[in-house]
Parts: structure tokens; sequence; C-alpha cells
């Protein structure tokens, strides 16, 4: 199996190092079972999950540069999916959070060019 060399989200290159998480601990279909007054089971999908398949890069270690993370930021402002591509496969994503431990919010003067561990949290969504 080929490797990419790198992580895509949207137009953004982004290190092959990213970790992917949320594709093997999350059921495809939940249902809530109801009785009915017969004594009969009803089952309906479970609202909670109807919003998509919660998907996370994981970029501990340093692996985002800040000139990423405001390009990532600049793509969830638009509200609008799009294709994250990384070596375990293709999704359409809405992002939904971006969270870094290293960026600290009184200190304002990060080059694009520095590297930070951060997450970016987001939904699977259909096409």
């Amino acid at each position: 199996m080929a490797t990419l060399d790198s992580t895509r989200l949207g137009n953004i290159e982004l290190s092959p190092h990213l970790r992917l998480r949320g594709l093997l601990d999350w059921p495809q279909v939940q249902f809530d079972a109801k009785r009915t007054i017969d004594g009969l089971y009803l089952y309906e999908a479970s609202p909670a999950m109807q919003g998509g398949r919660p998907l996370t890069l994981d970029g501990s270690g340093a692996h985002f540069t800040v000139g990423q993370l405001r390009a990532i930021l600049n793509l969830q402002a638009q509200g609008q999916p799009v294709e994250l591509v990384h070596h375990v496969g293709s999704f359409r994503v809405l992002i939904t959070n971006i969270t870094s431990p290293d960026l600290w919010i009184d200190y304002a003067d990060y080059s694009d060019d520095d590297f930070v561990s951060a997450s970016v949290e987001m939904v699977e969504v259909l096409a």
C-alpha cells in the first residue's frame, strides 16, 4: 500500500505524521429502542448520531505550523465541508474546532513558520 507524503485538508498541505482519530471507535449506526403499548420494540435512529462521525486530526508533537492553523481557521469560518485526504482514506468533513495547548492567548507574536501541537476536530458529512 502506498502512503501519502502529506495530509491535505481542503487546499492546505499538512504533515504526513498527523494521526486521524475516530475511525474505529465510532458505531456506524446507533438506535434508540422504545417499547410500544403492545410490548413490541420500535427502533429509531438515535438523534445524537445524525450529526455524522466525529474525526480528529491529532498533531501532538508539533506537527502543525501556526500558518496552517490560521488557514484551517479560515476554512472553518467559511462553514463549508472540505475534503480531508489522509493515508487511511478520503473524507468530506466540516471543521468544528481547533485546539492547541501550545498557543497562549496573551502572547500573539507567533510567526507563521512556528511549529505547534494542535488538534483539529471535524464531523464527517455525506456528499
